[in-house]
């Protein structure tokens, strides 16, 4: 890492922090430690909720989250296994606030779910026709074996399978703060 800080706050949030002046820039990631999870028959959820965790939270829509990045020039990109933003240091405090209201608040909208599903289920069936892509699923297959978390791939039949409540239980085992690092740079 180079030269950092590391401390552990009152809730376990382990964070760490690399200092680097020469762009007035700052880089926020929340990660969580989580182990690689078998989804089996509903292979896909996984992925969902780094999807639905920028769909909104409690306190602002999606359209609202995506207006207030915009507005201070930043970015924040979700996944499963946390968050990750960037911008100007002047406008760290509202995006240290975008970022909390993300990670702690998702509001995991039913309608966005929906949408989510069917463009996955778009995915899958362009998966078909798609040689990379029929590459990456093989590969990974064989490589891990689909008795491996690594190994598995979301079908038509798994993508089915998957409900709103497996997302948000994903998230509700996971996502806590003493499993979680903040780094700063």
């Amino acid at each position: 890492l180079g030269d950092h800080t590391f401390f552990e706050l009152p809730n376990g949030i382990r964070v760490i922090v690399v200092e680097n002046h020469k762009l007035p820039v700052v880089n926020v990631q929340v990660r969580f430690d989580i182990p690689p999870v078998m989804q089996g028959d509903k292979v896909g959820y996984i992925d969902m909720v780094g999807d639905l965790l920028s769909a909104g939270t409690t306190t602002r829509t999606k359209a609202q989250l995506d207006e207030e990045v915009d507005r201070i020039g930043a970015s924040l990109f979700a996944s499963s296994d946390g968050l990750y933003a960037s911008g100007l240091k002047k406008n760290l405090p509202a995006l240290l606030d975008l970022v909390e209201d993300v990670i702690t608040r998702p509001a995991f909208p039913a309608s966005e779910f929906d949408k989510l599903k069917t463009r996955y289920a778009s995915s899958i069936m362009q998966r078909a026709d798609d040689p990379d892509s029929i590459a990456e699923a093989v590969g990974r297959a064989v490589t891990f074996s689909k008795a491996h978390p690594y190994g598995e791939v979301m079908t038509e039949k798994t993508l089915r399978n998957v409900q709103l409540q497996h997302v948000q239980g994903y998230y509700r085992r996971f996502f806590k703060p003493d499993e979680c690092y903040l780094v700063f740079v």
